[in-house]
């Protein structure tokens, strides 16, 4: 069961650490705490490329993410989280990466989704992070 699915679009500069917040619902818009989640996984993504090892990643309360019982989730992006892969992108201009949480609870029968529509915006003048 998929409590909810959204889709959410956040900008964000090339290298940067930015944080993204959000809260996790279940299928009634209630929050779920996170001390009753089974798993947080992070998915990112440019296209068909996995950006940072982030592939269905474990992040509760782990790899620079935090979920507290008010079901509040903090994603501190790591530099390396927010590359531009296209190297004629002009300054100022965005390429979107997608980055796709997938959280389960009650034993693993439910499931809540949130996709992020990164939009990475070029500075020439940073390089991408190693």
């Amino acid at each position: 069961m998929v409590a909810t699915n959204q889709t959410l679009s956040f900008d964000t500069r090339k290298a940067s650490s930015a944080s993204f917040q959000a809260d996790m619902l279940d299928e009634d818009g209630e929050v779920v705490p996170g001390s009753t989640l089974q798993s947080l996984l992070l998915t990112l993504k440019h296209g068909a490329s996995v950006i940072n090892g982030r592939n269905a990643q474990d992040v509760k309360n782990t790899n620079g993410c935090t979920i507290d019982e008010k079901g509040h989730l903090i994603w501190t992006m790591d530099p390396r989280d927010n590359p531009v892969n296209n190297p004629s992108l002009g300054d100022g201009l965005s390429e979107q990466h997608k980055a796709t949480f997938v959280w389960t609870w009650a034993g693993g029968s439910k499931q809540g989704q949130i996709d992020i529509l990164l939009n990475v915006i070029q500075n020439t003048d940073v390089p991408n992070a190693p």
